[in-house]
């Protein structure tokens, strides 16, 4: 990526181009270079405030500095312009999330399972969400649901076995754990 930064940054020298700055801030995004890939989507956007993937990517460097506020601006900017955008709900669920914002991140990541009904990490961040929210036979069911896309998904077993120890169905908890244990021992 190093290299190909030093590429994008003489055509840059040039002539300034949202796609030269899009790569470049990719290749930055690449090697978790969070800052400069932000400056570089931001000099996309300068050029090209429609962009929607510069303002889905930036959002995703912003989330990854800690800027959550930003990252859900950027988000909401980039379903602004591509509403069925899925991804930039279930992200922006995951910022939601995050910062405890739990209505709104259900909401997002219901949105993201409308749009693609079998996106199972929409399924198991939206039943952590409803665990948090104290909605234990709605995240049971989305546990389900992610378990019946992805049989050996480790995750979703271990978010339906803390649903059932909320529950105080200590078995059901053991055996969920158990089988993600027996899985990744890690």
């Amino acid at each position: 990526y190093k290299a190909a930064i030093e590429q994008y940054s003489a055509a840059l020298a040039m002539s300034k181009s949202a796609e030269t700055y899009f790569a470049r801030a990719q290749a930055y995004f690449a090697l978790n270079d969070h800052p400069k890939a932000i400056e570089d989507y931001t000099s996309v956007i300068g050029l090209d405030n429609k962009n929607m993937q510069a303002y889905h990517e930036r959002a995703r460097s912003r989330f990854r500095t800690g800027d959550n506020e930003g990252a859900i601006t950027d988000f909401s900017e980039a379903l602004k312009l591509k509403p069925d955008y899925e991804l930039s709900y279930l992200r922006r669920g995951i910022v939601y999330r995050s910062i405890a914002k739990y209505n709104e991140a259900d909401a997002d990541f219901s949105e993201s399972i409308r749009l693609m009904p079998d996106k199972l990490d929409a399924y198991y961040h939206r039943g952590m969400t409803r665990l948090a929210l104290q909605q234990n036979d709605q995240a049971i069911a989305d546990f389900d649901k992610a378990l019946q896309i992805d049989p050996e998904n480790i995750l979703s077993f271990a978010g339906r076995g803390a649903v059932y120890v909320a529950l105080k169905q200590y078995g059901e908890a053991v055996k969920d754990c158990s089988y993600g244990v027996e899985r990744d021992p890690t």
